[in-house]
């Protein structure tokens, strides 16, 4: 995984893995007490053919000021799926997505 949206330590984190269970990713935008939102464009390269071959589970989660979040609301405070859809990939994928301040966005990429 690459960022190229770092700047003395703060701004967009990024990690991936792949296993048999399929792809995740998770980013997030380490921005301590700054206020700098970062307009996200993930790009996954070279998708692997187990990936390819049929219908892929996409499920997003996120943590941020307002999901997931113990201190704004304990009563919703677990991990939030967000948005969850089925889709066909080749061997690229690309998701564009806001990524506020000292948030975390978590997407799972599974085959079916």
């Amino acid at each position: 995984a690459v960022s190229d949206s770092l700047e003395d330590g703060r701004g967009v984190y990024a990690l991936a893995s792949k296993d048999q269970s399929g792809i995740a990713v998770m980013l997030w935008n380490y921005q301590h007490v700054k206020q700098e939102g970062f307009d996200t464009h993930l790009e996954l390269v070279n998708i692997p053919t187990d990936l390819q071959q049929g219908e892929v589970r996409k499920r997003v989660y996120r943590i941020d000021s307002q999901t997931s979040n113990y201190w704004a609301d304990p009563a919703v405070a677990d991990l939030t799926l967000v948005s969850e859809s089925r889709e066909y990939f080749d061997d690229t994928f690309e998701l564009s997505f806001m990524l506020t301040p000292n948030s975390l966005y978590l997407l799972l990429l599974e085959p079916l």
